[in-house]
């Protein structure tokens, strides 16, 4: 192979494993808001049950006879 058609080579590889690796990223960015979404979502909403719980005075706990 002449020098240049090597460079020429070996740009194009670059370029795919440059593809490749911002493909995973992507992949992997993608999975993790799949994965902890929902999390977040439940999460939101037993902060809000316990927000709502504590300004009404009540905590699902039952109340002292009295």
């Amino acid at each position: 192979m002449i020098l240049s058609e090597k460079l020429l080579v070996h740009s194009l590889l670059s370029e795919k494993l440059k593809m490749k690796s911002e493909k995973w990223r992507e992949a992997v960015i993608s999975s993790q808001s799949i994965v902890f979404s929902p999390l977040s979502i439940v999460l939101r909403r037993i902060a809000k049950h316990a927000v709502l719980s504590v300004a009404e005075g009540t905590n699902n706990q039952p109340k002292a006879e009295q």
